[in-house]
């Protein structure tokens, strides 16, 4: 399946789908390892920002990454919402709970409701990705993602790394999972 006059991913990257299962976890290390150093770095760095900022910028990278990562796997799957939407999904999530717990952002307000509010949100862009035909419902697994990236971007964005880590591989893991279903058939 052809997308907008583009290659596929897989065939445009390296030609053969041993490569693309090692990206993602290797990008993830890549970008978890630069969090790690950004936060044990010195304080007389080149980098003079405030730590906190320095954190909150080092968590909508990780957001973006674990987003991407979830992401990767529905591009080389030529589905409708890949690789740029996840990230934007996961970024988003991930920006707006950073906002909602930050004192001052908005005023009197309740952080749990920011993320239903996304939550709601989500669920919505999914819904544009569901198609019912007549045979058969389409996009129910894209709409998953959608949420879980969301749900991700949140963990992210609150402060809850490892179980961020952790749902994007469990999340990878389902989503490979086709692979094994279509050779036992």
């Amino acid at each position: 399946k052809n997308r907008g006059g583009y290659p596929p991913l897989k065939t445009a990257v390296c030609g053969h789908s041993c490569f693309l299962r090692q990206v993602p976890l290797a990008v993830a290390e890549i970008f978890v390892g630069i969090y790690a150093y950004i936060r044990l770095s010195n304080k007389n760095s080149i980098m003079s920002f405030p730590a906190n900022e320095v954190e909150l910028v080092a968590k909508l990278v990780l957001s973006s990454v674990l987003a991407g990562i979830v992401g990767f796997e529905r591009e080389v799957s030529l589905k409708p919402a890949g690789l740029r939407t996840h990230i934007l999904v996961g970024l988003g999530s991930s920006l707006l709970t950073i906002l909602s717990l930050t004192k001052g952002t908005f005023p009197e307000s309740d952080s749990s409701r920011i993320a239903a509010s996304i939550m709601v949100g989500i669920g919505f862009l999914g819904a544009g990705t569901i198609i019912k035909t007549d045979e058969k419902i389409i996009g129910l697994t894209t709409a998953a993602t959608l949420w879980i990236v969301a749900s991700i971007g949140i963990a992210t964005g609150a402060g809850k790394y490892l179980l961020a880590i952790v749902a994007t591989i469990l999340a990878f893991v389902v989503l490979r999972l086709t692979v094994i279903e279509k050779t036992r058939h």
